[in-house]
């Protein structure tokens, strides 16, 4: 939906490559993250990351570039054309009204 890619993409321009938590034990500092699983990763996460079974042979990158990856992956709002608004056949949903946290014309 409209807000989920309007918090997705908040969420990932204002994180500092220091500030992003671990995705999986959110308590550290994430120093590296997995592109597969699309997480955060702290070092200790890394290493439990890279023995398990299923994720060891997962790609793991620095923060930087897992978030630049994300923010390219995440659908645009401007690549679809806008829906039309309810109330008004004729305008279509232009814009995002933050506070009712609702599309608006």
């Amino acid at each position: 939906s409209l807000r989920d890619t309007v918090e997705a993409q908040k969420g990932l321009a204002s994180k500092e490559d220091d500030n992003v938590k671990c995705s999986v034990c959110e308590e550290e500092a994430a120093s590296r993250g997995c592109v597969v699983c699309e997480e955060f990763l702290c070092d200790e996460c890394t290493l439990a990351h890279s023995r398990a079974k299923r994720t060891r042979s997962h790609e793991v990158v620095g923060v930087a570039e897992l978030k630049e990856r994300l923010i390219t992956k995440t659908p645009s709002v401007k690549s679809k054309s806008p829906p039309i608004c309810p109330k008004h056949e004729d305008e279509k949903l232009k814009f995002y009204c933050v506070t009712c946290q609702h599309p608006i014309c």
